[in-house]
């Protein structure tokens, strides 16, 4: 997302100032003025569309559940995590905490940083995590005894764009002729590979 921020403030001629907040103060602080525009793996729901506008997708999200690898046998379907003796994690005030209300039997557990939330899962202090894949593969490849369950979760064609004050065109367009040039010219995919590469280690 970094590297995507860059090359608009590059297009907009001016310089990038990256404030790094919890992501439930991210389209509060947007609407307020704090900030320009919000790139942080964000996806544009129905809901969030009502405060705010939102460029083209440039990501397309996939998510998943990650568990243990000696549980991945036993969390292997919706209904064996929607059980009030089995805890799911996500982060706060994402859409991943959005999909894991869905399991409404299971105890939920919702805090801001993502590190977190794994290491609570190594740990023992929860069952299972919803998060995007590439985030889900870097962890698997740096740290032993995880997976990903074998459940679909979530909207297939759901993806992360950029959220901008409601009504700024000017900026949506700008934003959206940037995405368009990254993925063109094969750098959107560099990004996500390098992504990927920096949540493995």
């Amino acid at each position: 997302d970094i590297e995507i921020a860059k090359a608009i403030a590059k297009a907009e001629g001016k310089n990038l100032k990256v404030i790094n907040k919890g992501f439930d103060f991210l389209l509060e602080d947007l609407k307020n003025g704090k900030v320009d525009f919000v790139l942080a793996g964000m996806t544009p729901t129905e809901e969030r569309a009502e405060q705010v506008d939102f460029s083209m997708v440039y990501y397309e999200a996939i998510q998943v559940v990650l568990v243990k690898t000696l549980n991945v046998e036993t969390y292997s379907s919706f209904d064996a995590l929607n059980k009030s003796t089995v805890r799911v994690a996500a982060q706060l005030g994402s859409i991943q905490q959005e999909l894991a209300e869905t399991f409404t039997h299971a105890q939920k557990q919702y805090i801001q940083a993502v590190p977190d939330l794994v290491m609570r899962l190594i740990d023992g202090q929860v069952d299972a995590v919803i998060m995007e894949k590439p985030v889900a593969d870097g962890y698997i490849q740096n740290q032993t005894g995880l997976s990903i369950a074998s459940i679909t979760i979530g909207d297939p064609d759901g993806g992360s764009a950029v959220a901008v004050q409601k009504g700024d065109q000017a900026l949506l367009a700008s934003i959206n002729a940037v995405i368009t040039e990254l993925i063109s010219s094969g750098k959107m995919t560099e990004i996500v590979n390098d992504m990927i590469l920096l949540n493995s280690n």
